[in-house]
């Protein structure tokens, strides 16, 4: 009885190990010896000595954000270097788990230290600069793990001056890595949704949003296209109206331009307040004027993309031309629209330039429907779109909550402990009742404050955990293009929204 009091000061670790050590005879039988495999390097980097794990089996690739002051790293890194022949792989519980406290280790000790704003930065873009695309095999939990950390800092920073000046480099880093690997995978889950906001789109205004790494306009009169795809293609972007003797001169540069460059452009599109589409006596069926812009909403695009407005045409030249590489068209509540793709040397990757007819805030969801079937057709990857991950994200929230709970573990309770989270049988993530019966018990250790939405398959839409009946839905495009207007969040001070998939 004595032994009893003194385990009662631990006693919910000692449940958690129980109840974990109990299925890992079942995950040996059931995976085999080919688990893990990894090669470990340890260096400093920043203000703190980091690990890099990289895997290529089914697991984490990378661990390198870690904080020196944080004892929880070295142990995991030596369950996985002891373990990776005889435990199967739980990545996915593994990666969420560490990012959490490797999340968690970096905001305590920035703040600490008082160097918030300046390392907190360097920090996240440290761990966007990680991978090394050339030799790294990669795989979906690097996304859940980098995810997660960023995630996490940016909702630590509150919408603060950090928050808006790393947001272009995390969407870079993301853009990048879906083409790299010609798949996306959305199966991120997103937190405190009530702080949400959804941005009311007004007849006529500019709708800027933050879609991986690209810009979407919105303008409520532009004129018809041609329905084909130019390559290749110079953009030219003027604010006065263009006469006849304008576009000729455009004409010229663009033939002259020919002539010494023949790759220079294949097509010239303007972009103008002009209301009206010329039909030139000239033959020039690769130099295409779009008009009725409004003046506001060319300098927009100026700025931008960094490029000067026309005002001399007499003087035309290269400098003054926007080139990309690729210009689409599709249907947005009947109108035309155009999609410009940048060059890979430039700063932006994609511009998206659409109209709306008498777009108001019910409009929003197929918004986004549309533009992003729109892009994801543009783009020549196949596309894996899964939901998945909620139940490893809740188990890992239990597990950091009680570890955090207890600041003295015994080193062996630990080793048993992580050797338990990788253990964590798929059988039993497979089987609905238990799955269920599981799941409602990690509900209801977690406090209120830590409510978490998932996606529920069956009511089509989110839900909190607790009145959730399907928590690992396989779903499908049509049902991820419906919800994604909720996993927007809003930049206060910016003038755009970034989208987290």
């Amino acid at each position: 009885m004595k032994n009893c009091k003194i385990v009662n000061k631990k006693i919910l670790n000692f449940l958690i190990i129980n109840s974990l050590v109990f299925i890992i005879s079942l995950i040996k039988k059931t995976f085999g010896p080919s688990g893990l495999l990894k090669m470990i390097k340890k260096k400093k980097s920043f203000f703190y000595h980091c690990v890099e794990i990289y895997v290529t089996k089914n697991t984490i690739l990378i661990i390198k954000i870690v904080c020196k002051s944080n004892p929880l790293i070295y142990p995991i890194v030596m369950v996985l270097k002891e373990n990776n022949t005889n435990i199967g792989d739980g990545g996915k519980i593994l990666v969420l788990f560490l990012s959490e406290i490797i999340s968690k280790s970096l905001i305590n000790f920035l703040f600490e230290n008082k160097k918030k704003i300046t390392t907190f930065r360097k920090c996240i873009l440290k761990s966007i600069d990680i991978l090394n695309f050339s030799r790294i095999r990669v795989s979906k939990h690097l996304t859940e793990f980098l995810f997660f950390f960023i995630f996490n800092c940016l909702e630590t920073t509150c919408y603060s001056k950090i928050a808006k000046s790393i947001a272009f480099e995390i969407i870079t880093f993301f853009f990048k890595f879906y083409q790299l690997n010609k798949k996306t995978v959305f199966n991120k889950v997103l937190q405190n949704l009530s702080k949400i906001k959804i941005t009311n789109l007004k007849i006529g205004s500019i709708f800027d949003l933050l879609l991986f790494c690209g810009f979407i306009y919105s303008e409520q009169n532009q004129p018809k296209f041609n329905k084909k795809m130019l390559k290749n293609t110079g953009i030219f972007i003027c604010i006065d109206k263009i006469s006849t003797n304008n576009f000729y001169s455009i004409y010229k540069f663009f033939l002259n331009s020919k002539k010494k460059d023949k790759s220079m452009f294949d097509n010239i599109v303007v972009l103008s307040t002009t209301n009206f589409l010329f039909k030139p006596k000239y033959r020039c069926k690769n130099v295409y004027i779009l008009g009725n812009f409004k003046e506001e909403f060319l300098l927009k695009i100026s700025v931008d993309l960094q490029i000067p407005i026309i005002s001399n045409f007499m003087v035309l030249s290269s400098e003054i031309v926007f080139t990309v590489e690729k210009v689409f068209e599709y249907e947005l509540f009947g109108s035309l629209k155009l999609f410009f793709q940048k060059k890979k040397d430039c700063k932006y990757f994609s511009v998206i330039i659409l109209s709306g007819e008498k777009t108001t805030k019910p409009d929003l969801k197929s918004v986004i429907y549309k533009t992003l079937k729109s892009y994801l057709n543009i783009l020549d990857h196949q596309f894996m779109v899964y939901g998945a991950g909620y139940i490893e994200m809740l188990i890992s929230k239990y597990l950091l909550k009680t570890f955090f709970s207890e600041l003295n573990i015994n080193p062996m309770v630990m080793n048993v402990y992580l050797e338990s989270l990788l253990s964590i049988p798929k059988i039993l993530l497979k089987n609905l009742g238990l799955k269920i019966d599981y799941f409602f018990k990690l509900i209801n250790y977690l406090v209120t404050g830590n409510n978490v939405f998932i996606i529920n398959n069956k009511k089509k839409c989110f839900s909190l955990v607790k009145y959730a009946y399907c928590f690992e839905p396989h779903i499908n495009k049509e049902f991820l293009y419906n919800i994604i207007m909720v996993v927007i969040r809003e930049f206060n001070s910016l003038n755009s929204l970034v989208v987290f998939f």
